[in-house]
C-alpha cells in the first residue's frame, strides 16, 4: 500500500505536467522567469532519485 505522501507526490507531478502543457499551449514563456521553478524541480527530482537509489541498494 502506498503512503499518503507518495500519493500526494504523484498527484502534484501530474498537476505539474498538466499545468506545464497548458502553459506551453498558451504562452511561449518569453519574458517569464521560471528559473527558480526549474531549480526547485531539479532539486526535488534529485532528492527523489537519491531516495530510490538508496532503496535499491
Amino acid at each position: 500500500m502506498m503512503c499518503d505522501d507518495l500519493k500526494e507526490i504523484l498527484k502534484v507531478c501530474v498537476d505539474l505536467v498538466c499545468i506545464s502543457r497548458q502553459l506551453c499551449e498558451l504562452d511561449d514563456g518569453c519574458g517569464a522567469d521560471f528559473s527558480e521553478v526549474v531549480t526547485d524541480l531539479k532539486w526535488n527530482r534529485m532528492t527523489l532519485q537519491n531516495r530510490l537509489t538508496s532503496l535499491k541498494k
